[in-house]
């Protein structure tokens, strides 16, 4: 969105404008002139128009002839001459007092008094009033007109040199002062708008001009945008626009337009646009229309190029300071929003200043902390420890840790951990102390406690074997019957695999099953495994396999129990072979019974009988 010329800007520029036409009439004289102006006053009309006659035919002179002396001086103040030819005895203002008037405004003007008397008294009279020369009348006025001639175009020659060297030292007086009233415009800007507001007021005063626009580069678009304008109507916002702005982008140089439409043409100017430049990066454009068209000095152009980087260095800092401003918002934000009490301490152990969650927690305003000593908020036990940490502290630097309770306003100890460290506070060194409530962190760690000492007794006091293992399959723990049967204590068993406790086989096995677990994120229940202990001895058990996860649900690893049934699997053997000897006993009898002759099936039932009780027979 593009801002308007203020009121105030339009104040400064009213009350500017008039000087500024005066001095940019004066950079129009500075080129040399040929033609030299004079006033000519006498009040004889005759003589008067002889003296321009013979005078225009000795030099190149413009004369102008006056018989009222009055009148004469109003051109005269108007700045159209160049020298002043006047008469001494006239009726309304002798030819002295009309050079005392002259003088009193322009004491270098050239000025020749022409006299026919020779007293004493006034060529004294004419000195001390400044006059140049004194020109005596005779009847031959072609004898003395040369001379006058001669005098003229040297005395004018000296004064044009002392008035463009008078002019241009107003000029640059000017132009100081506009930078110098500028950079402290520019000084005090705080907002971007401000900065373009006062660097446009100035270019409008240099260029002598009502209409100007600021376009500044969208970082974010990288579009070229228009950010302030004085008195720029939607015809030129659209030529600014999609006129030579972009050519102004491309080449980051200046451009000028003349009437001739030709930028950079030596002829009247009718506008400009200058690139605004931080270090090699363009930031925006500044632009101007000239209410009409006219020459602009090169001192002027330079200064406008000048001021309009003086420019691209303010919006540089006021950038970064809003950067700084806006990141301390965010900070004071942060701080005002933080459920941490946070306590700003200085070297004498005050407090300078706490956060909303302090005074919310610990019940005081902030108006009563601030200036109390920090062991207050202290029990009487500890105060002498907090004081010793502090000292400590500010004499070594580093952080402060302890898990000190506060008391609160109320004598209610509120559980927290502090963490401290040194830092500055304004232009004060200062402690910062964070200080996070940890009532329900301590109830968790309770509750988290007794719950390990309820797993340590059911792992004590169960007489199966209980292990865990993590995703590679190495053990973490294992209880004291696990223990004693693999022959190995807690410390040695982590990062252990079955291949370290059990035959190759047996551990293949293990394994095997523990990674379908894994895999299949399911466990297994009753399964019977053969695992020989570490003197060989065969054993049985029943094992079940679960896997473990964590908060989001991921397979951490497995816990694994298992019961041993190795007596239970040796009563099942015996029954087993029982129950085959019956079978075989039967099945020899009813073939004893169906055979007349028994000696020829005799050995077949003994090896019979034999095979079920588990004996070779010979």
């Amino acid at each position: 969105m593009a801002f308007e010329v203020s009121e105030r800007s339009e104040e400064i520029i009213a009350r500017n404008v008039s000087t500024h036409f005066s001095c940019l009439k004066k950079i129009t004289l500075h080129q040399e002139e040929l033609m030299i102006k004079i006033i000519a006053v006498d009040d004889e009309p005759s003589f008067g128009e002889m003296l321009r006659v013979y005078m225009e035919e000795l030099g190149d002179f413009d004369i102008s002839v006056y018989s009222s002396p009055n009148e004469a001086f109003e051109k005269i103040l108007a700045e159209e001459a160049d020298a002043i030819i006047t008469d001494y005895y006239m009726e309304e203002m002798d030819g002295i007092s009309l050079a005392i008037k002259v003088k009193s405004y322009f004491p270098d003007i050239p000025v020749v008094l022409l006299t026919a008397s020779d007293d004493i008294d006034i060529i004294l009279k004419a000195n001390n009033a400044g006059v140049d020369f004194i020109q005596i009348k005779d009847d031959n006025p072609s004898e003395f007109f040369p001379e006058i001639a001669l005098k003229i175009t040297n005395s004018v020659k000296n004064y044009r040199a002392k008035k463009k060297y008078e002019e241009g030292r107003q000029i640059r007086e000017m132009l100081i002062r506009a930078q110098r009233d500028l950079m402290a415009r520019l000084s005090e800007s705080s907002t971007t708008k401000q900065a373009l507001d006062a660097t446009l007021i100035t270019i409008r005063f240099l260029a002598g001009c009502t209409t100007g626009a600021v376009h500044l580069i969208n970082k974010k678009t990288r579009k070229i945008e228009l950010a302030i304008s004085h008195n720029l109507s939607d015809e030129l916002i659209k030529r600014f626009i999609f006129g030579d702005l972009h050519r102004v982008i491309y080449t980051k140089k200046p451009v000028y337009l003349s009437v001739t439409g030709k930028p950079d043409n030596t002829e009247d100017f009718i506008g400009g646009q200058i690139p605004i430049i931080t270090g090699t990066d363009l930031i925006g454009v500044i632009s101007f229309i000239l209410d009409n068209p006219g020459k602009i000095h090169q001192e002027l152009l330079d200064t406008m190029e000048l001021v309009t980087g003086q420019l691209g260095n303010t919006l540089v800092r006021i950038r970064s300071e809003e950067l700084v401003h806006q990141r301390e918002n965010e900070l004071s934000e942060l701080y005002n929003a933080m459920l941490e009490l946070v306590i700003v301490i200085d070297m004498d152990g005050t407090i300078l200043n706490i956060n909303p969650a302090g005074t919310r927690i610990l019940g005081y305003t902030e108006e009563e902390l601030t200036g109390m000593p920090i062991q207050t908020l202290y029990s009487p036990k500890i105060s002498d420890e907090i004081i010793f940490q502090f000292m400590n502290l500010t004499d070594s630097g580093g952080i402060m840790h302890n898990t000190y309770p506060l008391i609160s306003r109320h004598g209610v100890e509120i559980p927290v951990e502090t963490r401290g460290s040194l830092g500055t506070w304004g232009d004060r060194k200062v402690l910062f102390c964070v200080s996070r409530e940890i009532t329900e962190r301590l109830e968790a760690e309770r509750s988290l406690h007794e719950y390990y000492e309820q797993i340590k007794a059911i792992l004590a006091s169960s007489t199966a074997q209980i292990y865990m293992k993590n995703r590679d399959l190495l053990y973490l723990m294992g209880n004291e019957p696990f223990l004693s049967f693999i022959k190995c204590d807690t410390k040695s068993l982590l990062g252990k695999t079955d291949h370290d406790f059990f035959p190759g086989p047996v551990a293949e096995i293990r394994e095997e099953t523990d990674k379908k677990v894994l895999t299949e994120n399911k466990p297994i229940y009753n399964l019977e495994e053969e695992v020989f202990d570490a003197d060989g001895n065969k054993k049985w058990f029943v094992s079940s396999k679960i896997p473990t996860h964590d908060q989001s649900g991921a397979v951490t690893g497995l816990v694994g129990t298992s019961l041993e049934i190795t007596d239970l699997i040796q009563a099942r053997e015996e029954l087993e072979r029982k129950d085959r000897i019956l079978s075989a006993v039967s099945t020899v009898a009813q073939t004893l019974v169906r055979s007349n002759e028994w000696e020829p099936i005799i050995p077949g039932c003994l090896e019979l009988l034999g095979q079920a009780a588990g004996v070779e027979h010979s």
